[in-house]
């Protein structure tokens, strides 16, 4: 991709979460990121257009930061507490008006990337759980698509509601204990006595 569309991207995203999505005009964001309408329209039809480039550069970076986080030397739930990790610090910075305003405003186009994502996640979650039954550390008899398709569910049951806009609850804390709910919903005793042990050392070292 563009290295001017990347930067324009970022610059967009900063002043979505800041501001919004529908309070800014497509001049507004010219002014706050510093270039010309003409410069911006080399690069994106409309804002509809470069709110689907921002969706699917954030989906390429996310994914590019989990691979470089997981180890295929590493059992299926030490590569599922590094991608927690990961999600729970990006969480930390997540402005949950963002993707309601995405969802509120573009529903089709969040359609259209909710369908691609899901079919992504579904397949990592499944080939961790097939990866953690050889393992011995999830259950021989789970349906690992069903299992997956259930734990993405739970995660875009929560983002529909606006349940992250809740003061009492962060975001880094719902993604803890849907990991967690998963995790000792589908491993064995030997995987949750694993799970427990690692998790008493991440405490530790925090």
């Amino acid at each position: 991709m563009n290295d001017k569309l990347n930067e324009i991207l970022e610059d967009s995203i900063e002043i979505f979460q800041k501001y919004g999505i529908k309070s800014i005009s497509m001049e507004d964001l010219c002014k706050k990121i510093k270039i010309s309408k003409k410069t911006l329209y080399q690069y994106v039809d409309n804002k509809g257009d470069l709110i689907k480039k921002i969706l699917k550069y954030r989906k390429k970076q996310n994914e590019k930061e989990i691979l470089e986080n997981i180890d295929i030397e590493a059992n299926a739930i030490d590569n599922l507490l590094k991608v927690s990790m990961l999600l729970k610090k990006k969480t930390q910075c997540f402005n949950p008006n963002f993707l309601f305003d995405i969802n509120k405003y573009y529903p089709e186009i969040v359609s259209e990337h909710a369908t691609n994502e899901r079919k992504s996640s579904v397949e990592k979650i499944s080939n961790n759980i097939i990866k953690g039954k050889k393992e011995g550390l999830f259950r021989q008899e789970l349906d690992e698509l069903i299992i997956a398709q259930l734990h993405v569910n739970n995660i875009e049951y929560l983002q529909k509601i606006n349940f992250f806009s809740d003061e009492k609850y962060s975001s880094e804390m719902i993604f803890g204990v849907i990991f967690e709910n998963h995790i000792r919903a589908i491993a064995t005793s030997k995987g949750v006595k694993y799970f427990e042990e690692q998790i008493k050392k991440l405490k530790i070292t925090e």
